[in-house]
């Protein structure tokens, strides 16, 4: 019985630690619709629900060029996020997206040409952690609750082991 209780401690610990050490909770998609200067950006999450209440900001840049300034991108209706870029005033440029959703943050980009207009084109919100945002010590007690866990399962599977030995 003490080797279910130690692991399920262990496996209670690993549960809330998870989200202090770089676990994502959320996979986002975006559809960029363009129309001249006007960016909107509908973000949904795995299950194509409307990922709402994020804070979000759009740029552009030109190829290998510097991000240029950042717009912000307003939330229009439930996981629907407008903006108006500035465009680079070159032949081809980069769209970078950023939207922070419950404190994590995503980017997604995109090259179009400075005369194209897009109409819902599926871009992957990729999840960036951001620096010194975790702490250290959040890791090193995953890292440990995580060698608990090993150690009470190699232990139990022993006990379990020989106590099956002395019964036959």
């Amino acid at each position: 019985m003490r080797q279910i209780w130690a692991g399920l401690l262990t496996l209670i610990l690993l549960t809330v630690m998870a989200p202090v050490t770089h676990a994502h909770n959320l996979s986002t998609t975006a559809m960029f619709t363009r129309t001249g200067n006007e960016l909107t950006v509908r973000l949904s999450d795995v299950y194509a629900a409307a990922v709402e209440g994020g804070r979000g900001a759009v740029s552009t840049a030109p190829p290998g060029g510097r991000q240029g300034a950042k717009a912000a991108l307003t939330e229009v209706e439930p996981g629907a996020y407008r903006g108006t870029m500035t465009p680079p005033g070159t032949e081809t440029f980069e769209i970078l997206v950023e939207i922070t959703v419950m404190n994590e943050l995503f980017r997604g980009g995109l090259a179009v040409r400075a005369d194209e207009e897009l109409t819902n084109k599926p871009v992957i919100m990729v999840p960036v952690d951001r620096p010194l945002q975790h702490s250290v010590w959040g890791q090193a007690a995953f890292g440990a609750a995580a060698l608990v866990l090993i150690a009470a399962t190699v232990v139990a599977l022993k006990r379990q082991r020989n106590a099956q030995d002395e019964e036959g």
